[in-house]
């Protein structure tokens, strides 16, 4: 019932309209001269329009679309980087050679394998970078530091985290917190979290308690779990700086 309200095609008084013989249906009026007459019967809900009305209806919806629509066009969408807080989330995987370096969180961890990429391939890292650029709608790692570029060679991904901690700071907003997970089949990254944490949190320049990893096996499913890939994913909240 509301969508016709909202269609203009009903109003209360032809809702009223469904009582009986008297009441709203006969509600009288008093003309200039004194005399009662009846008012028009109203109609029924479920009595179709005449093509006069309806086209009147219609018209007015266009109307009242045009607008409701001409308002939602004035409203800029950078209106909503004014918002206090803002959540992003990013995630990264790459596969797992011999003969390369395993680097996770900025900490290189002893195993004959590591993983492939243009730079070292820190998939945790990578996946931070892209949760705080997607908070604030900065499009993702590879659009800021692409990998066709030699700038980026091998580079150490902690250099990453540092230039995206820049963009945010410069937007006016601060790190509230990093939630993360690994997926790694091997090695066992329990022993190496603690200095993960250090490590992004100097980067991020946060205290190690606003980041947080987690490390999870594939038991033994899909790539990671065969031991050929490793996998991070991250949650980062940022909050705009008070007078900003």
């Amino acid at each position: 019932m509301s969508l016709w309200f909202e269609r203009g095609c009903w109003n209360s008084s032809q809702l009223l309209g469904l009582s009986g013989n008297r009441g709203p249906s006969e509600v009288r009026r008093k003309e200039k001269n004194g005399v009662w007459s009846p008012r028009r019967q109203k109609r029924s809900l479920f009595e179709t329009p005449s093509p006069r009305s309806a086209a009147r209806a219609a018209r007015d919806s266009e109307r009242r679309d045009a607008s409701q629509s001409g308002k939602a066009a004035r409203v800029s969408p950078h209106s909503f980087i004014a918002s206090t807080c803002r959540i992003g989330v990013g995630n990264d995987i790459h596969p797992l050679a011999p003969g390369r370096a395993l680097i996770l969180g900025g900490v290189r961890i002893p195993f004959e394998k590591g993983p492939v990429g243009h730079s070292d391939g820190d998939a945790l890292a990578h996946a931070i970078c892209d949760a705080l650029l997607g908070a604030l709608a900065l499009g993702d790692l590879g659009q800021h530091f692409p990998d066709h570029s030699p700038e980026w060679h091998k580079a150490s991904s902690l250099v990453f985290v540092r230039r995206v901690r820049e963009h945010i700071e410069d937007a006016g907003y601060q790190i509230v917190n990093i939630d993360s997970t690994v997926g790694l089949e091997r090695p066992k990254l329990g022993p190496h979290i603690a200095a993960m944490r250090r490590k992004l949190a100097q980067a991020l320049r946060v205290a190690p308690e606003q980041v947080s990893i987690k490390a999870k096996s594939g038991e033994g499913l899909d790539a990671v779990g065969r031991g050929r890939a490793v996998r991070a994913d991250a949650v980062a909240l940022i909050v705009r700086h008070r007078g900003s």
